[in-house]
């Protein structure tokens, strides 16, 4: 993605003192996600790459998130992408409401550093969303089970979906 402006974030832990940083890139009808952690994250689970496929329930585990909001409207799409290929889309009407796989973004590839890196490209099937609204943001699973929020913004507790925590983004200009 040469000549790409790139928009640079902190995904802060939540109850925690942790950062991961987060890049985004848009050209075209293309979008790159970068997620780097830092190395004193801790012992984290990191599946081991198979394949990319889709995959529902990615959110149990070690799963990278991006949601994009149009700039009208109440609906919004939520990413999910695991180190171990899987990835899926969904659609939103309004706040957690009318789930629905989606194909408005398709994943083309996850590279992935164990334990460090996960980045991904996705293609938009039909007209990019340009003015967004967008929240970043991963679930950690610790080796112990229990797992770690991260966001751009938290509320009272981790929700990625609440607006209240989303940005204000212009994916034209990136």
């Amino acid at each position: 993605m040469t000549d790409a402006r790139t928009l640079k974030m902190l995904l802060q832990e939540f109850d925690g003192n942790r950062q991961i940083a987060f890049s985004l890139q848009s050209r075209d009808n293309h979008l790159q996600v970068d997620f780097q952690l830092p190395a004193d994250i801790g012992q984290t689970v990191w599946p081991a790459y198979d394949r990319l496929q889709r995959q529902d329930r990615l959110w149990e585990s070690t799963c990278f998130e991006l949601f994009l909001k149009d700039a009208v409207g109440p609906g919004y799409l939520e990413i999910n992408l695991s180190p171990s290929g899987g990835w899926n889309v969904y659609a939103f009407t309004g706040y957690r409401q009318d789930m629905q796989v989606s194909n408005r973004l398709v994943v083309d590839s996850i590279m992935q550093e164990t334990g460090r890196r996960l980045t991904a490209l996705l293609s938009w099937q039909g007209t990019p969303m340009t003015r967004v609204q967008l929240n970043a943001a991963c679930i950690l699973e610790a080796s112990t089970g229990q797992p770690a929020f991260f966001s751009i913004e938290h509320g009272t507790r981790p929700d990625f979906h609440d607006a209240t925590c989303y940005r204000d983004a212009d994916l034209g200009t990136l």
